[in-house]
């Protein structure tokens, strides 16, 4: 069920289904078509704005801001989160904890896996809201599509099987390779206005381009919605971006983006949700407010929101989504999907579109904005060390793969083309998804940009996460152009000399064709080998197709929602070096200390101070070491290599503390050797520790080794909350310059942390830490430093159990279970989604069916007449009383119940093949791990235990190795008799069944055997 709260702050349950079938579609699509879109990627529009009313209630009818009305009104309890609040923007904003309900989850094929382990951990049969995984990040750019795409299926196959056997059973939406990136297919299927969704990337903000809410987020975090556990956030404040003006014919929607980054800085929008607003967005189109939105996880924001326009109805109506943009536009007539008049902002940035010009932003950091005419000024000095050749241009991924992209760049290449030009430098295209490819192939654009010399690659992430297998320019100093959102050193091809300008396509497109950087597009021309000059006109484009999306390769679009499937098995090889199943990770406090209120972290030692940036690429490298992002053992070799050490200013260095004869080793070797040693550890870090993606096995990975407390100038957002659900504990210096007094092998140890994470304890607290520097092995100086943090009761739960998911599975433990035998189904809270995940099946009939009377009668008879003749029917059509239309229902009833009886002995038959797969399981291992024991169980476990018949029984239901008889063989065989004996000494150990899995013996029961049916043979 799913709790609505009313404007008068009473709560009142509402069937799911009938939601489906009555509110969004007779309160917001009132249209026939409207019922082409599956109900699970429909808002529950008149819930939202019903609670947007409760809201402005609670806040003093004060004016709100989009961003808030979004979030508040996906609020479990807004009369809890936002009580006593009023008119004070303040008293929320960057103040409060929000808790709330998710509507969707989209993860990648990287992040997944260690999402989906960790669900699979806690037990519960689906998934609790609609949910997709895309395979977008395994396939390494290298010979083109095809090839590409057939190696990665190749190499990867092991991966791509766990998710895919994880997706059937807890009933997600599996994306599977080749059919596009993550964030393209969210914005063509699932993004819809008004929306709050969660993606394990941290550019999932794609999505918000689209009128909605989406954020980046963790594996831990995804459990967190998989589970239907509410999802805390800590009230971000609004920073307003008013737009103005009109773009130049070279400018795009990224060359906003760039500007503003380079204004802001990367740390400018940490703690914020950017709002966009003003005349300007009514001229963008929908897919660059997506890039917009994209590259705002650049500056640091928690995500991006834009006002509902009529771009963004057009392109909900050319993906096939009709009925959302009318239900949409319905929503925000009502006022849901934009600010208010009025509405207060935290900052506030004025843009002119009309007065930016295209920028290149870079190198080694997506903030440091160079407009074009000043990189073009420096490329022609002669003092600029930097090479004035281009060494390779990209185009294309998650920022910039839309139709609207491609055309714009469609367009250069065909003036370039008529010209007789060619391509001057290498020049690769990533398609978004397999639509966008399909539809460019159709409307002649990838012939255009492949007629002027461009490579076409596979619809997928590719250069842009490190997936690129590139041989030239490696340990040279070379510069790229790319229409990518990252360009960390080494990031796009693992060589840190590698210089990435982040651009518009168009601008990369262009200069493709000049091949040199001391070349402006806009202004300058190129000489043709007629000796004449040609100039480039600006770009044209079409916002969208004019004869629609083609769909192309229809093979990639799976099922909405599918109903999970508990019989499948997940696809795990136990000697797998890509997955690893994993291990809880062990609370740091002991049970006979907390049992006394005391909670302090062991004492622990500095592994290294961190300088400078330090990015989620520097504390768990991509590229080549995504093949281990399901394994965290594997992975956690990669450890911190690309941090720098303050003390030395070397990479990947740190110093033991302890007297030995190899005092430097590498920091995941120095942790591995401090865990061996059983030696807790923490880190000092710099500002923005963690800013990047939002992989969360950079939380993980020094989790595993040891790691109890992240001390840092500031944190990244994602990277704080993945810390915490890992059970580490993150503070901030009081005064940053107090992070120069703690170096490598320190002693730290927290004073008053008991004072905080006592149960009931109050979270103004703030925890002090002590530190001991030694001189030659002895105490030299001990120093007390004041710390601050922004811990929630949540997050100190998470630090008490261990981690997040610790008490989860607690939680989840203490639920009912199923009767034994019988498939379990997730019972959901009010205030998620789940209760409406799936619609009724074709056909169902709703409430008031016309048959209801009868039934009532049936269920519910009249008393019986007084009359003696009438004290026993005498048929059936009697004893039912409604006739002919009774009978009916009364075989209908029957049916079922054979129905579902049916499904029982079939999922019963499920668990007892599962059970006898972990029971031959546990054989083979203690085979394997020591056979002497194995020999002596084996030489135990009498085949007299179980006598011959019920061997062969057992072999013929499929629980033992071996079958039934061949055909032909006589009882009384010497043949059969043979294989009888050889049966029966193979399986001793495979004999041994729990109580549950026996069949019946040769012993009758006390009150003799029961009745035969074929069904239980």
């Amino acid at each position: 069920m799913v709790v609505c709260v009313g404007r008068l702050g009473a709560r009142r349950l509402r069937t799911p289904r009938a939601w489906l079938h009555t509110s969004a579609a007779a309160r917001f699509a009132s249209h026939a078509h409207d019922f082409e879109v599956h109900p699970s990627r429909m808002p529950r529009y008149d819930v939202l704005v019903e609670q947007l009313g409760t809201v402005r209630e609670l806040l003093g009818d004060r004016p709100l801001t989009l961003a808030e009305k979004i979030l508040y009104t996906h609020l479990i309890n807004p009369q809890e989160d936002l009580a006593g609040a009023g008119a004070d923007a303040a008293a929320v904003r960057g103040n409060r904890y929000l808790k709330l309900r998710v509507d969707r989850l989209a993860m990648q094929d990287a992040s997944a896996q260690m999402a989906l382990l960790q669900f699979m951990t806690c037990g519960l049969r689906e998934a609790a809201v609609p949910a997709s995984v895309h395979c977008d990040h395994l396939i390494r750019a290298y010979a083109g599509a095809d090839e590409d795409l057939k190696r990665s299926l190749s190499q990867h196959h092991e991966v791509f099987a766990f998710l895919e056997s994880a997706c059937q059973k807890y009933g997600i939406e599996f994306w599977r390779p080749g059919s596009g990136i993550i964030h393209q297919i969210v914005l063509e299927n699932y993004a819809a206005p008004g929306m709050l969704m969660l993606g394990t990337d941290s550019h999932t903000p794609n999505a918000s381009g689209l009128g909605c809410l989406a954020i980046g987020v963790g594996g831990a975090d995804a459990v967190d919605a998989m589970t239907a556990t509410p999802w805390e956030l800590s009230a971000p404040r609004i920073l307003g971006v008013r737009l103005h003006g009109e773009l130049h014919p070279w400018c795009s929607t990224k060359d906003v983006i760039l500007h503003l980054a380079g204004k802001l800085t990367v740390r400018g929008g940490t703690g914020y949700i950017v709002e966009y607003f003003g005349d300007g967005l009514q001229h963008l189109p929908c897919t660059g407010l997506a890039t917009m939105s994209n590259m705002g996880a650049e500056i640091g924001a928690t995500t991006s929101a834009f006002p509902y326009t009529d771009a963004m109805g057009r392109y909900l109506a050319a993906t096939r989504r009709g009925a959302v943009a009318n239900a949409a536009a319905r929503a925000a007539a009502a006022g849901l999907l934009q600010a208010d008049s009025g509405a207060e902002y935290d900052k506030l940035v004025e843009v002119n579109l009309s007065e930016l010009e295209p920028s290149l932003n870079g190198p080694f950091t997506p903030d440091l904005n160079v407009p074009l005419s000043q990189f073009v000024a420096r490329a022609r000095d002669d003092n600029d060390a930097l090479p004035k050749k281009l060494a390779a241009a990209l185009i294309g991924s998650c920022t910039n793969s839309s139709y609207a992209d491609m055309s714009r760049c469609a367009d250069l290449a065909r003036q370039a083309s008529e010209a007789g030009l060619h391509v001057k430098a290498p020049f690769d295209v990533t398609p978004g998804s397999e639509q966008v490819r399909a539809t460019v192939e159709r409307d002649g654009i990838q012939a255009a940009l492949t007629g002027a010399g461009a490579r076409v690659l596979a619809n997928a992430c590719g250069p842009c996460i490190g997936q690129w297998k590139r041989t030239e320019y490696q340990g040279e100093t070379n510069v790229i152009l790319t229409s990518f959102n990252r360009n960390f050193r080494g990031r796009n091809d693992g060589n840190a000399k590698t210089l990435n300008f982040l651009a518009a396509p168009e601008i990369v497109t262009a200069y493709a064709f000049s091949g040199r950087l001391d070349w402006n597009p806009i202004v300058d021309s190129i000489q043709k080998e007629d000796g004449t000059l040609f100039r480039f006109d600006p770009p044209k484009s079409e916002e969208l197709p004019s004869a629609g999306f083609a769909q192309g390769d229809t093979s990639y679009l799976p099922a909405p929602m599918p109903a999970p499937r508990p019989s499948v098995p997940i696809a795990i090889d136990p000697q797998s070096e890509r997955l690893e199943v994993l291990q809880p990770f062990d609370s740091p406090f002991k049970a006979q200390d907390t049992q006394q209120g005391k909670y302090e972290l062991p004492p622990m030692r500095c592994l290294l101070r961190i300088r400078g940036k330090c990015t989620t690429d520097h504390i768990s490298a991509a590229g080549p070491w995504l093949k281990y992002k399901g394994h965290l053992s594997n992975l956690a070799e990669n450890t911190l290599i690309g941090a720098s050490n303050d003390e030395t200013g070397n990479v990947n260095e740190t110093r033991d503390y302890a007297d030995t004869d190899e005092p430097l080793d590498t920091i995941p070797g120095m942790a591995k050797r401090w865990r061996t040693r059983g030696q807790p550890w923490m880190l000092v870090a710099d500002h923005n520790y963690g800013e990047g993606s939002a992989r969360e096995h950079a939380a993980l990975q020094p989790r595993l080794y040891g790691c109890h407390l992240v001390l840092a100038r500031s944190i990244a957002r994602i990277a704080e909350t993945n810390l915490r659900k890992q059970g580490v504990l993150t503070l901030l210096f009081e005064n940053e310059d107090d992070y120069l007094k703690i170096a490598s092998g320190d002693l730290v140890e927290t004073l008053n942390l008991s004072e905080l994470l006592r149960p009931g304890a109050d979270l103004s607290t703030q925890v002090r830490v002590r530190v001991t520097k030694f001189e030659h092995g002895a105490p030299k100086t001990v120093f007390e430093l004041r710390t601050t943090h922004s811990l929630s009761k949540t997050h100190l739960d998470w630090i008490r159990a261990g981690s997040a998911l610790n008490l989860i599975r607690a939680r989840a433990q203490k639920k009912s279970m199923p009767p034994s035998g019988a498939p379990g189904k997730l019972q959901a809270r009010p205030y998620t989604t789940s209760a409406v995940r799936r619609a009724l099946p074709e056909g169902g009939q709703p409430s008031n069916d016309s048959r209801y009377e009868s039934l009532r009668q049936i269920i519910f008879p009249p008393a019986p007449a007084k009359s003696k003749k009438h004290l026993a029917p005498a048929t059936l059509q009697e004893a039912l009383g409604c006739g002919a239309q009774s009978n009916e229902i009364y075989q209908t009833v029957r049916r079922a119940w054979k129905l579902r009886a049916l499904r029982m002995r079939e999922a019963h038959a499920d668990a007892l093949r599962t059970k006898r797969a972990l029971l031959n399981e546990a054989i083979l291992d203690l085979q394997r791990t020591d056979r002497a024991l194995f020999k002596r169980a084996d030489q135990y476990s009498a085949p007299t235990k179980r006598n011959v018949e019920e061997q062969q029984h057992l072999a013929a239901r499929g629980l033992l190795p071996g079958g039934p008889s061949a055909e032909g063989e006589a009882p009384g065989s010497r043949t059969l008799a043979k294989r009888r004996a050889r049966l029966m000494a193979q399986t001793r150990l495979s004999t041994l069944f729990p109580r549950e899995l026996r069949p019946p013996t040769l012993t009758p029961p006390a009150k003799g055997w029961p009745a035969y049916t074929p069904q239980d043979a």
